[in-house]
């Protein structure tokens, strides 16, 4: 239902129209935001240069957090 040129609209059914609108439009940019940060996260997870094991078993791994 398209209301933005009728200037006798309930100004409810106005501001419903203009949130539903804002909703869908930050609902897509934060899907956007997600699969940009998977990427990233992903190119990251694959730039890493981790050794590789040498076959031995109970090699110790110093990890600080």
């Amino acid at each position: 239902m398209d209301i933005s040129g009728t200037s006798q609209v309930s100004p409810a059914y106005l501001t419903q129209s203009i949130l539903e609108t804002h909703e869908s439009t930050i609902t897509g940019k934060a899907l956007d935001q997600q699969v940009a940060d998977g990427v990233a996260s992903l190119k990251l997870i694959q730039s890493a240069s981790v050794p590789q094991a040498n076959g031995r078993v109970g090699n110790n791994l110093n990890v600080v957090v």
